[in-house]
């Protein structure tokens, strides 16, 4: 009876063995799908993300080809925005000591009658 037992055991090891590989042989398969999966993800990801900045480069160079056949350059364009500001800022001071001036001779003939 200690033989069948042991018999039985044997058995069952064998078969708990044969479970366990059969059981990491599976969650390796399902492993490799799922990375398979993900690198196809990240690769459709990674083509729109190229697309993407293909297309803004593409509408970036045609914004600035449109730009330079208007005659316009950027850095031209600022300095003279940046001139025109500083010479409004230059009649505007002209403008305020000229009120300023003004101001006093009103008040000078205001007093005076």
């Amino acid at each position: 009876e200690l033989e069948r037992a042991g018999q039985e055991m044997e058995n069952i090891r064998k078969t708990t063995r044969d479970e366990q590989d059969e059981m990491i042989e599976d969650h390796e398969e399902e492993l490799e799908e799922l990375q398979k999966e993900h690198q196809a993800e990240l690769d459709k990801m990674r083509q729109e993300y190229e697309r993407t900045i293909a297309e803004w480069k593409e509408q970036f160079e045609l914004e600035q080809a449109k730009r330079q056949q208007e005659g316009g350059n950027w850095n031209q364009e600022l300095e003279d925005a940046v001139q025109r500001e500083r010479d409004a800022l230059k009649r505007l001071h002209q403008v305020t000591t000229q009120k300023e001036e003004l101001q006093i001779e009103f008040d000078k003939l205001n007093n005076q009658y």
